[in-house]
C-alpha cells in the first residue's frame, strides 16, 4: 500500500457525510445517516495519520444475506490499494461470520470496482472454509 493506512471500525457521521461527499454520492439527514451507521452489520474505515481516507459497510440480515455497500476511497487516496484492502477486510469479516460449508450471498454491485482492482475472485458467492 501506498500510505501508512491504519484501520478502525467506527466513524462519525461528519466524517461519512465528508467521505459520500467526496465522491458525489447522496447525502441524507443526519438523523439517517446516524440510522444507517447504527444498523451496519460491519463497517471498516481506513484512516491516515486519524484522518478517515476510505471505508466500507456491510448491511444485512445477519443470517445469510450480506450487503457490501458505502465501499468509498477518498479520490485523493485512491489508486493505492485502499479500496482493496477494505474489500479484502470485508470479505475476511463475512467468511467468518458463516459456519463451515455454508455459502453466502453477497450481492455486491462489483463490476465498477473490479475494472480497476487485481481482485479476480467471484464475490457473488463467498463459501466458508471447510
Amino acid at each position: 500500500m501506498k500510505y501508512p493506512i491504519t484501520f478502525t471500525n467506527t466513524i462519525s457521521i461528519e466524517d461519512y457525510e465528508m467521505l459520500r461527499r467526496s465522491v458525489n454520492f447522496v447525502i441524507t439527514t443526519k438523523e439517517r445517516v446516524r440510522i444507517a451507521l447504527d444498523n451496519s452489520l460491519y463497517t471498516i474505515v481506513a484512516l491516515l495519520n486519524g484522518k478517515p481516507v476510505g471505508m466500507a459497510r456491510v448491511v444485512g440480515d445477519g443470517g445469510y444475506v450480506y450487503f457490501i455497500c458505502d465501499v468509498i476511497v477518498h479520490p485523493d487516496y485512491q489508486s493505492a490499494g485502499i479500496g482493496r484492502s477494505l474489500i479484502t477486510n470485508v470479505l475476511t469479516w463475512i467468511e467468518n461470520q458463516v459456519a463451515e460449508g455454508e455459502t453466502v450471498m453477497v450481492p455486491m454491485k462489483k463490476s465498477l470496482f473490479m475494472k480497476n482492482s487485481a481482485l479476480t475472485a467471484d464475490l457473488s458467492e463467498i463459501t466458508a472454509a471447510a
